[in-house]
Formats: C-alpha cells, sequence, structure tokens
C-alpha cells in the first residue's frame, strides 16, 4: 500500500492489491466511485481526507501496448470481476467529497486538465517535426515603417501531444492605438474539382463554412482529396451533445509515419475530424486589443477556462497600425496546458 500527499488537504492511499482495496472499502462502510480514461479504470474510495485509490488496466489498451510492471492476465481478471460485479455502482455513486474534522467540505478546481502540465511559452512547434515542441514561430510582431502589417502564424503539435490554451501575457512599444488580435485558424487541405467522388461540401448559404467545409459525399461528390489535412474538432466536456461542433471524419494517427490513417467518414457528424479547402478563421482568442505606449511588463489576459487546441488549428497574430504609419512592436506570451512539455 503506497502513500502520498498530494496538497495540504487529501492524502492519497494507493492500494497495490485489487482485493484489499476492496477489502479496505468494504470494512470501512466506504463506496466505490470511478473514473475511467481509454487506458484504465481508476477505483476511488474517499474517507474524510484520505482517499483510497486502485488502478485497474483495461485489456484493450494492454493487447496493443506494454507497461512496465504491469501483468496483463491478471488485470483482465481484475477488469472482468469489476465490470460484472462493480462498474455499474461505481458509475451510479454520487461523489463523495472530502471533508475535514468540522465536516466542511474541501473544494479545490483547476482548468488544468487531466494528464496535463503547465506550459509557459511565446514560441510555436516546428512543424516540419510532428514531435516536437518548440522550435517554431515566435509570437512577435514587429512592424516597421512602409513594411505593411504582417501576419505571424504560429504551429503546435497536438496529434501526439494534447494542448490548450488557457490565458496570456502581452508587451508592447511606441504603440499610438495599435491593436493585435490573436485568431485560431484552421489549415487548409490541397482540393481540386472532381466527378463521382466521396468529397463534397457544405451547401449552406450564409454559413461562414459554406462552400469551404469538406463533407462526406456517396460516390456523388464534385471534390478531390490529393493531400487532406484533417483538423481535430473533439468533444468540449463543457458542453452537452448538441453543442459540439459536428465533425464528419475519423481517423487514426500513426506514430511511426506521423500521419493519419484510415480515413473514414461520418455523416452523423460525429467524428472527431473536419477538413477545409482553404484556411479559415475559427474563433479569435482574442480581438483587436488596443494597445497604446509602451509596457514592458507583461499585462495579463485572464480566463476562467482552458480550451482545446486540435490538431491542424494554428495561432495567427494579426497585428493593425492605426493612424500615420509608425513603427511598433508587440509581444504575447502564451499560458498553455501540454501533455508535453519538451
Amino acid at each position: 500500500m503506497g502513500r502520498s500527499k498530494t496538497d495540504s488537504s487529501q492524502v492519497v492511499r494507493r492500494v497495490a492489491d485489487y482485493d484489499e482495496f476492496k477489502s479496505q472499502i468494504s470494512k470501512k462502510g466506504l463506496t466505490m466511485q470511478v473514473e475511467e480514461s481509454a487506458k484504465y479504470y481508476l477505483l476511488k474510495a474517499i474517507e474524510g481526507k484520505k482517499v483510497w485509490v486502485h488502478q485497474v488496466w483495461k485489456s484493450s489498451y494492454l493487447d496493443n501496448n506494454t507497461v512496465v510492471g504491469v501483468n496483463p492476465s491478471e488485470e483482465a481478471a481484475k477488469e472482468s470481476d469489476f465490470t460484472a460485479n462493480h462498474k455499474e455502482d461505481a458509475e451510479n455513486n454520487p461523489p463523495t467529497h472530502e471533508m475535514n474534522r468540522d465536516g466542511k467540505v474541501y473544494v479545490h478546481q483547476t482548468p488544468t486538465p487531466n494528464g496535463a502540465t503547465s506550459y509557459i511559452t511565446s514560441q510555436g512547434d516546428d512543424y516540419s517535426d510532428r514531435n516536437s515542441v518548440g522550435g517554431g514561430n515566435l509570437l512577435v510582431s514587429e512592424h516597421v515603417v512602409s513594411g505593411g502589417d504582417v501576419d505571424v502564424d504560429v504551429d503546435f503539435n497536438s496529434a501526439m501531444n494534447k494542448t490548450w490554451i488557457y490565458s496570456g501575457f502581452a508587451m508592447w512599444e511606441g504603440c499610438q492605438l495599435d491593436r493585435i488580435s490573436l485568431l485560431i485558424m484552421a489549415k487548409g487541405s490541397t482540393t481540386s474539382g472532381g466527378a463521382s467522388t466521396n468529397f463534397t461540401t457544405l451547401d449552406y448559404p450564409g454559413h461562414p463554412w459554406h462552400g469551404k467545409l469538406i463533407i462526406p459525399a456517396a460516390g456523388d461528390g464534385d471534390l478531390d482529396v490529393s493531400a487532406p489535412v484533417l483538423v481535430g474538432f473533439y468533444p468540449n466536456p463543457n458542453h452537452t451533445e448538441e453543442n459540439d461542433v459536428p465533425a464528419y471524419w475519423d481517423a487514426t494517427w500513426n506514430p511511426v509515419t506521423k500521419t493519419y490513417d484510415g480515413l473514414t467518414p461520418n455523416v452523423s457528424g460525429e467524428g472527431e475530424f473536419n477538413m477545409f479547402t482553404q484556411e479559415i478563421e475559427l474563433f479569435r482568442f482574442a480581438n483587436n486589443c488596443v494597445l497604446n505606449g509602451s509596457n514592458n511588463a507583461p499585462w495579463s489576459v485572464d480566463s476562467r477556462d482552458a480550451q482545446r487546441l486540435g490538431d491542424g488549428m494554428f495561432i495567427r497574430m494579426r497585428p493593425t497600425t492605426v493612424g500615420e504609419d509608425h513603427a511598433w512592436k508587440s509581444m504575447v506570451i502564451l499560458f498553455m496546458h501540454r501533455e508535453r512539455t519538451c
């Protein structure tokens, strides 16, 4: 049995043996709860400031992956018992909150998604190396007289490294009510006209994606997609299902080739990816923020939630010079959450 302290209000007791875990919570009259991921079930029981936990690895994950110190046959037996005898009750048990000795509930919320780490950066990733972290363009805009306003595009590799934007900081110099925007963009696929294909575009006049969103066709399409670029639209945990953005394609990331395999249509719009015929603006993280004078102390742009940055999305830093042409600079530091930070 392991013991670790996660913060001043919580002590986690990790029980190595599955039967001992069940025995402990039975003796203490605790209710079993479960948190499920693609890899394992995390079984929990809360006793005041103590949290008893045990991890049951899924056979579906161990069939294709090796975890050091984990015996697949033992995990399969545990999984079988749990799913047959405890899973339904554990899923339906109401959450049991930690309490102190006065009976007050401990509450701690964080925008950091499970498995992610805080990451503060002014630099994107090198998109030519899909496994890289860093090495890309800087979130720095420098306007020179007669040079025109130039967008700065910053990529993040999120196919193998889930990435969220949380908040940001800005600094600037020489500004005269100039403006800066941060656009979240989707990359475009390479397409051409076709006949009797499996691809067409959204026919929805007035919609911003009209003629740009690539959707499945049943052999009667009018579009060829020679170089598809998949853009991740993953379910938002803060949304109900009907509020999620429809996504019309599924595929599997190949970590060896660093590309997607098995492009499959999802005509119900419940897939994980979309494709577009061109680069398209999806939403704005910052819109025409006015900068004046010089400020070399980072100005914080606070947020209360984290926004997932899907694979195939990138940040476009767009400066706008106001009034008589003049030299000015702006710099952005992003506060992000990422599964890998190096």
